[in-house]
């Protein structure tokens, strides 16, 4: 019994801990448990309530084989399950989900629940089939019809058809890492080079690109072929450089600013236009004539489907800057100041006023 109160206890408790806001419990939880607030996504805790379910399980199947489960009982939650059933085939479940929804998300998510409804239907009845298959042993085990040993593994084989019956739509199948991000030419010029300078991936038109996500534009593919990219996704990247390149979600607003890549070792355009028409562009939209490229490979076709030109843009910046002086300044004051095109890095490097260094 209290084996059963734990598990009992531990699925409560982590099933309104995974709620997270949606509930008054996380209150309790923010009141109590040190550096909670520093937390991101309760819900991950959910995978407790599923291992308390596990032992609740076995708990049950050990009462199921010891005869200790009524007749009574089984076709009570074999009734409880039709109910379920019948309850989402009437519609009464996906209405509920929008009455939930419309208290937090309002109706933008209507639509949504809507859709769902033919998916949760079939749900509900795949579910009574299990109830059903799972009632029908624990009939045959309370009026010895069945062998237990033949029931434990009939028990067992319906968990994993259950499981397989849902678990499938999340296999996902694809080709190896070495098909997935092959090399090309552009990449392997960017290889060859003896100074290690950063490629900005630049998507400059829809033309060319894959009709599936481009990790290379959208992603960091350039990790795997040890070549520093200016963008991407890292979650332990610096707030400071986050606010260098202006990041508005995952997008940097700074990345076609020639001033950002100065300050980042751009030394490589890699985009899916060549190097006229990004002329073109520098010129008319961004007014900045005096920003050129020079393609140094293309056009060829990325592992992802892209047609793609490696650029070199016309700063001609040095890999690295060495200046003989520092100053502090603050962030508002310092942030404009680099990103200015009349600023000079050769000239002076500009700390925060908080920055461990003497002027």
């Amino acid at each position: 019994r209290g084996f059963r109160s734990f598990w009992l206890w531990i699925a409560a408790v982590t099933t309104l801990w995974a709620l997270g806001s949606a509930t008054p419990f996380y209150h309790v939880v923010y009141a109590i448990v040190p550096g909670t607030k520093f937390f991101r996504a309760p819900s991950t805790i959910f995978f407790m309530t599923s291992f308390a379910v596990v032992m609740l399980a076995t708990v049950g199947l050990e009462r199921a084989l010891a005869r200790r489960v009524s007749v009574t009982y089984a076709l009570s939650w074999l009734g409880a399950a039709g109910l379920i059933a019948l309850l989402a085939s009437g519609g009464m479940l996906t209405n509920m989900a929008q009455t939930i929804a419309a208290s937090f998300a309002g109706p933008q998510l209507f639509e949504r629940v809507q859709a769902n409804n033919t998916a949760l239907i079939l749900g509900a009845w795949r579910s009574f089939i299990v109830a059903a298959v799972a009632c029908g042993l624990l009939v045959a085990i309370a009026r010895n019809r069945i062998p237990l040993r033949t029931a434990a593994i009939a028990f067992v084989a319906l968990v994993a058809v259950d499981l397989l019956s849902i678990a499938h739509n999340y296999w996902m199948f694809s080709p190896p890492a070495s098909t997935l991000y092959a090399s090309d030419p552009a990449i392997a010029y960017m290889q060859q080079q003896p100074q290690p300078g950063r490629v900005l991936p630049l998507a400059a038109s829809d033309a060319g690109m894959a009709a599936t996500r481009d990790p290379y534009f959208l992603g960091d593919a350039f990790m795997v072929h040890d070549i520093r990219s200016v963008i991407g996704y890292h979650g332990n990247e610096l707030g400071a450089y986050e606010q260098l390149g202006n990041k508005q979600g995952s997008e940097y607003e700074n990345e076609i600013n020639p001033e950002f890549w100065r300050l980042t070792n751009v030394q490589y355009v890699y985009t899916n236009v060549d190097a006229p028409t990004l002329d073109t562009l520098y010129a008319t939209q961004l007014k900045r004539p005096d920003i050129t490229f020079t393609r140094l490979v293309g056009p060829v076709r990325n592992s992802a489907g892209s047609m793609v030109y490696l650029l070199r843009p016309s700063q001609n910046d040095p890999f690295a800057w060495v200046t003989p002086a520092l100053v502090k300044a603050a962030e508002d004051q310092s942030l404009p100041t680099v990103l200015n095109p009349k600023f000079n890095p050769a000239t002076v490097a500009v700390f925060d006023t908080s920055a461990a260094v003497s002027p």
